[in-house]
């Protein structure tokens, strides 16, 4: 039986202090702006319009507070925009300066190659320099345009900025098409312009040549246009970049 100096092991185990909990952390709160009206009964029509004015300019100041924010990152956005705009075009300019000279080159050696067609039938005439002619691609980016556009700051821009990077851009899609373009007869003549002319010039047809000749003058148009393409788009290039 219990007595109070023999307590029993359940009241020793009741009686023995409790480990404290951990208290719980309460999640942080997002900060948000909230405008509070004045508190307390309102007695007159004058404290009911005073009322009425303190709310009034809350929401006023909130609404400026917030689009100023909203103005700063438009700003913000614009301008990582144009740096980026700035650093493609610097890059995509040097690429097309650095390769109208390869394209000259490559006229040159059509020109040459439409030559030798032409007298191959002439008597004891033998081709020299280098026949056919090769095209290396040029590569041009338009990551910063379309980042501008998925990011929304092209919305931000000017119509004439909008205008003039869409006219830039336009003309560097049609410089690399007609460079795709211009791939086709190439191929077609490093291999027809290979077989043709490793044989003995006795055994060379007129239809063979005509066929060589029919290459080479598409081949050379598509490298006169591309030519063309890449002046304008080099002076585009340098027109936007003062811009």
């Amino acid at each position: 039986m219990a007595t109070p100096d023999n307590p029993t092991p359940v009241e020793l185990e009741n009686k023995a202090p409790k480990p404290a909990m951990p208290e719980e952390t309460p999640a942080p709160k997002e900060q948000s702006m909230d405008i509070h009206p004045v508190h307390g009964p309102v007695h007159t029509v004058r404290e009911f319009f005073v009322h009425l004015l303190i709310v009034t300019l809350g929401i006023l100041i909130a609404l400026s507070f917030e689009g100023l924010l909203e103005w700063r990152h438009h700003r913000s956005l614009v301008r990582e925009a144009r740096d980026n705009l700035a650093l493609e075009i610097a890059d995509n300019k040097k690429a097309i300066d650095d390769d109208l000279p390869r394209i000259a080159e490559s006229e040159e050696a059509l020109k040459h190659t439409i030559s030798v067609v032409q007298n191959l039938k002439t008597p004891h005439y033998s081709p020299q320099g280098r026949l056919g002619s090769s095209l290396s691609l040029t590569s041009l980016h338009a990551t910063a345009w379309d980042t501008a556009n998925r990011s929304g700051a092209v919305s931000y821009m000017s119509y004439n900025e909008v205008r003039k990077y869409t006219e830039l851009y336009g003309l560097q899609q049609v410089f690399l098409d007609v460079q795709h373009e211009a791939m086709a007869p190439i191929i077609e003549l490093g291999g027809t312009a290979t077989t043709i002319f490793s044989k003995d010039k006795k055994h060379i047809s007129q239809q063979e040549l005509d066929e060589i000749q029919r290459i080479c003058n598409r081949s050379l148009v598509l490298e006169q246009t591309l030519e063309n393409a890449a002046k304008q788009l080099s002076e585009a290039y340098h027109t936007g970049a003062e811009q």
